[in-house]
């Protein structure tokens, strides 16, 4: 079993469909590495550079998304980065088949914005209730 520092889960209506993704915050970056490597049966060195991974799920079930952080870099930048795949998994599956894609039209854009602050918002305000923000 991994070493987390937190695991929760966040939700979001933004595109329609209830969709959860659930968030697991690693104390040690290799087994996030390693983790994320098993879990998509990848190649050893597959996620080598990752710092935070996101498996993003288009099924249409409830459950769209796993994000996996590393606690020492839960900056702006890896948060909205792996929440931006999740986001574009949720439009894919839930927008866009009905509406196309997102540079097609300002309307799209928008739904794929606000499941990227949606999301974001939730998981930043979820990790300073675990206590990862000092």
């Amino acid at each position: 079993m991994a070493n987390l520092a937190c695991q929760f889960r966040v939700s979001t209506r933004a595109a329609g469909p209830l969709r959860r993704v659930t968030v697991q915050v690693y104390e040690d970056l290799a087994e996030l590495r390693e983790a994320a490597t098993r879990y998509v049966d990848a190649e050893p060195h597959h996620f080598a550079e990752a710092l935070g991974v996101c498996h993003a799920y288009t099924d249409g079930g409830t459950t769209a998304a796993l994000i996996r952080l590393w606690r020492h870099r839960l900056g702006t930048s890896v948060v909205v980065h792996e929440v931006t795949h999740a986001a574009m998994g949720i439009y894919r599956t839930d927008w866009q088949p009905d509406h196309g894609h997102p540079n097609d039209d300002l309307d799209n854009e928008e739904v794929l914005a606000y499941l990227v602050g949606n999301l974001t918002s939730r998981i930043v305000d979820r990790l300073h209730h675990h206590g990862m923000y000092p």
